[in-house]
Order: C-alpha cells, then sequence, then structure tokens
C-alpha cells in the first residue's frame, strides 16, 4: 500500500483530474469525427442505392421497349 501526504495526494489528484479532462475532450472530438465520417458514409451509400434503382428502371424500360 501506498501513503501520500496530503499535499502529494491533492497534487496526485489534480493531476490525475487534469490529465481526464484532456482525455475527455480528445474522445469527444473523435467522436464527433467519427458521427461525420458515419453520416458522409450513409450519404454515400444512399447515393448508390439510389444510381441502382435508376439504372434498374433505365434497364427494365429499354427491355420493354424492344419487345
Amino acid at each position: 500500500m501506498l501513503e501520500y501526504t496530503y499535499e502529494e495526494a491533492v497534487q496526485l489528484l489534480t493531476s490525475n483530474l487534469e490529465q481526464a479532462i484532456i482525455k475527455e475532450k480528445e474522445v469527444n472530438e473523435d467522436i464527433d469525427y467519427l458521427k461525420d465520417q458515419i453520416t458522409t458514409t450513409e450519404v454515400n451509400i444512399a447515393r448508390v442505392y439510389n444510381y441502382d434503382v435508376i439504372k434498374r428502371r433505365e434497364e427494365r424500360l429499354k427491355a420493354g421497349n424492344s419487345e
């Protein structure tokens, strides 16, 4: 077991708190970045899906006109 003086304990806890606050800020920034990336990915997936729907519709119309 470790035993700290009052001053050492306060200093250690203050240091730990400061580091935790910095880490929390970094993690929140990372989460915000990931949210933006998820949104961008979802938009791109929707665009690819819509493109596929349009192409299939065009192919059906071409196939219907050629008969």
